[in-house]
């Protein structure tokens, strides 16, 4: 699914944008980033190279249940955001990913998750948002629990959270007039 709304606002004097992203976004750092991420790699194509991250992307947009988006701040993307597959109308399963260079406690993964969340929320009927993470992953807990979420249930590995669409906290460091939704032109 490719989004028809993006949201633009200001955080720490950076300008932000928040958009479906597409296969042109994949830069080596994006794929240095993924390699360099044990727990992806042990679920993603093993190859992870610039071309099948690019038709990977291209896939997720090809899927009427599915989509991803990235954080830019001042035009350079640091992190993507996906609804990997919409399980039903009402709920969502979320994941996020920040790039190894972006600097881990600033809240960008909040604030990327956020607005991924708005995003879908505003084009879907998706009232539900669901996640999973590795307890030992403190960032994105973090992340998760202040945006709202809370824990569903867990295991001596793995976290479950949750959260209502409606929900979902924006973060407060965002400037005025911050968010605008604005229609997307064709990517």
């Amino acid at each position: 699914m490719i989004l028809s709304s993006e949201l633009s606002f200001l955080r720490r004097q950076h300008n932000c944008v928040v958009k479906s992203i597409s296969s042109s976004d994949v830069t080596s750092e994006y794929v240095s980033s993924l390699r360099s991420n044990s727990q992806i790699l042990k679920y993603a194509d093993k190859s992870c190279d610039m071309q099948s991250q690019a038709t990977y992307i291209d896939e997720i947009r090809a899927n009427p249940r599915s989509c991803i988006v990235g954080l830019f701040i001042d035009g350079k993307l640091i992190g993507t955001c996906g609804i990997q597959e919409i399980i039903s109308e009402d709920l969502s399963s979320v994941g996020v990913f920040l790039f190894e260079s972006v600097p881990r406690g600033q809240g960008w993964g909040y604030t990327l998750l956020w607005a991924c969340c708005e995003l879908v929320r505003q084009e879907s009927k998706t009232w539900r948002f669901i996640a999973s993470t590795r307890l030992d992953n403190d960032a994105a807990r973090g992340a998760f629990k202040h945006a709202g979420f809370s824990e569903l249930v867990s295991n001596e590995v793995i976290m479950w959270v949750g959260c209502l669409a409606s929900s979902i906290r924006k973060p407060n460091d965002l400037g005025p007039h911050c968010v605008v939704l604005v229609d997307s032109y064709s990517r």
